[in-house]
């Protein structure tokens, strides 16, 4: 497996020869050469190793030792060699070199004990005169079809994963981006002469895209158009922003009364964000009267220039239609590859069946893994 992905292991000798190895892996067995800058490969399509006998060492005086920080002064065979340096002299050898560019002008031509060739023809023969018994390595045998396939297939694997390992990541925009476009459009919309002070949102996903999507939308909409910001959970259940917020144990939008606009007034949260408020969902979300709010409206509309409102799909509470139909704008909140066409049909029909014309939507794209 590890040899289809190309990823070779060299033997226990390696020969160098003008910059190029020459080995045999130690997983396939397979000969293997690597260029300069390059990993461990195969030996390309039409080529062969072709291996040649070393000419042999002119002698040398007693004590003197192959300068072993050179390439290919290694190679030579075992019996030849008297007496093999130790560490300490191998270490000694090493550091009494000469500068590195004196090093290379001196330097001899290298033996030549391999060198990459076009594979010869059937008539083609190696030397018979060698001075040392030549190596002869016949070429392997040729692979079946299907293991030629699933080669070819892991090296496909191997490359696409390196493209993909290679590839920049790109720079999405920033999530902010699309709701201060959405808030910049709806301080510059004028329908009939009246700016958009009240704004519901109708979520059709879940809870947690839902409350996300109020926070940065609140934020952006304070943001861009200025003044004070009054966030309303109306979705008439423990899952709203409040419960997002750790705001669901404390009196809110089931507890006020549309003859006591002082007394919802005194139920509003500061949040940590300046100019932002809270109208928590209440102790008991499931209890609402549901024309209470739009009779709060005008009341609330004098403390504060825009209104946030939030709730679940409009068909999934009759008591959601009040409110829908006293917003300036309706905005349906649907999440790419979760929320249903259906689902967004029915709303459709419900708008159009209660005469709720300033309708929009916003489409929030899924959560995206940033190492991926």
């Amino acid at each position: 497996m590890l040899c289809g992905l190309g990823l070779h292991r060299t033997g226990a000798r390696a020969v160098w020869n003008a910059g190029i190895g020459f080995s045999t892996c130690a997983h396939c067995g397979r000969e293997i050469i690597r260029r300069p800058g390059r990993p461990w490969a195969r030996v390309p399509r039409g080529y062969v190793v072709v291996w040649r006998p070393i000419r042999p060492d002119p002698p040398r005086a007693a004590g003197e030792h192959r300068d072993w920080s050179k390439p290919a002064s290694w190679i030579a065979d075992a019996a030849s060699e008297s007496h093999p340096p130790n560490m300490a002299e191998m270490l000694e050898a090493i550091t009494v070199q000469p500068p590195f560019t004196d090093m290379i002008s001196s330097l001899s031509p290298l033996p030549a004990p391999a060198t990459l060739a076009p594979a010869p023809d059937a008539t083609a023969e190696i030397p018979a005169d060698p001075p040392r018994e030549p190596v002869e390595r016949a070429r392997p045998p040729q692979p079946s079809r299907r293991a030629a396939r699933i080669r070819t297939t892991l090296s496909l694997l191997h490359h696409r994963i390196a493209r993909r390992l290679a590839r920049p990541a790109v720079a999405r925009e920033p999530a902010s981006r699309g709701f201060r476009h959405l808030a910049r459009r709806i301080g510059a919309a004028q329908p009939g002469g009246k700016r958009i002070a009240t704004i519901l949102l109708s979520a059709v996903c879940d809870a947690g895209t839902a409350n996300d999507t109020m926070l940065m939308f609140a934020a952006m909409l304070q943001d861009e158009l200025g003044g004070r910001l009054l966030v309303v959970d109306a979705t008439l259940r423990a899952d709203g922003i409040s419960s997002a917020l750790g705001l669901s144990a404390v009196p809110g939008f089931s507890d006020m009364r549309d003859d006591d606009p002082h007394g919802a007034l005194e139920m509003i949260q500061l949040l940590p964000r300046p100019s932002v408020f809270l109208m928590p969902a209440g102790l008991n979300p499931g209890a609402v009267n549901s024309n209470d709010l739009p009779a709060l409206l005008p009341a609330l509309s004098a403390h504060f220039d825009h209104i946030l409102i939030q709730q679940h799909a409009i068909f999934s509470d009759t008591r959601y239609l009040p409110i829908a139909a006293g917003a300036d704008l309706v905005i349906v909140l649907a999440e790419e590859g979760q929320s249903r066409m259906p689902d967004l049909a029915r709303c459709r029909e419900t708008f159009r069946a209660n005469a709720i014309g300033q309708v929009g939507m916003l489409l929030a794209l899924p959560p995206t893994d940033p190492t991926a």
